[in-house]
């Protein structure tokens, strides 16, 4: 079995719970037992982010699995050794245990998961990388937003800049429905608009050449913010310290200017 770790927790005094998204069987819960104590078996491997090929065998009665082996393939080091990638790590690994349930196999969620650890490995843009992630993530799950018509009146918007984004609805609105009411409504400049178009629409290669301004990422991670918030009635908790960290980039972006 090959699996993510997007969590990890202790259990007793040698043991571990590992949550993984794994290309078999989508999201598991398993149990590394000694792995707190073992100098060999698991020891650097069952860490958020690693990439790891399992051995494993039944629990007991309806409990969770049993890793007897686990081999790393990939530990995306990067992201535990630098702050900046750290949080969208995170981000990542949260929004697929928000957005999952136990398994529900999904391999294009798996490679999208892997896309996005190996991206922010390397990428110069990880807030560009989570954004991204977090609405492939969101089509995937069924909750792919509207962007090309009005919710409203169901207008084609095609080049037209936009009268604003509902998070309710998971829709754009047209500038006329916006002027009728504007309640609810979060802003998107059309730069905003197409760069999410083309976010849900390139294959996963092409897409880390898609460049965000500072205001169109500010607005992306708003809108997909409030429309996950509608949706899970629930805040994302690694959210704030992105934005955070956006706005502290976006303030030194100001300074240098």
């Amino acid at each position: 079995m090959h699996g993510i770790v997007i969590g990890i927790g202790d259990h007793g005094e040698s043991d571990k719970f590992v949550t993984l998204y794994t290309l078999e069987r989508g999201k598991i819960r398993a149990l590394a037992k000694g792995a707190r104590r073992s100098q060999k078996r698991f020891v650097n491997k069952l860490e958020e982010f690693s990439f790891l090929r399992l051995q494993h065998r039944p629990g007991r009665g309806h409990g969770p699995l049993l890793i007897t082996e686990a081999e790393l393939l990939e530990p995306h080091l990067p992201l535990r050794q630098h702050h900046a990638r750290f949080l969208p790590g995170m981000f990542l690994c949260e929004l697929v245990l928000r957005f999952t349930i136990d398994d529900d196999r999904d391999p294009r969620l798996f490679q999208l998961l892997r896309w996005g650890l190996e991206q922010l490995s390397v990428s110069d843009a990880p807030l560009r990388t989570a954004t991204l992630f977090h609405l492939r993530l969101l089509d995937l799950t069924g909750y792919r937003p509207g962007l090309e018509h009005c919710g409203r009146c169901g207008v084609l918007l095609g080049n037209t800049p936009p009268g604003g984004f509902s998070p309710l609805s998971g829709t754009v609105c047209c500038p006329a429905c916006s002027r009728q009411s504007r309640s609810g409504l979060l802003p998107l400049q059309l730069q905003t608009l197409l760069l999410l178009r083309d976010g849900l629409t390139l294959d996963l290669p092409r897409l880390p050449r898609l460049g965000f301004p500072p205001r169109a990422l500010a607005e992306s991670l708003g809108l997909l913010d409030g429309m996950s918030r509608q949706l899970l009635r629930d805040e994302l908790r690694c959210l704030r310290p992105l934005t955070e960290q956006l706005n502290r980039d976006n303030e030194s972006h100001r300074r240098i200017r």
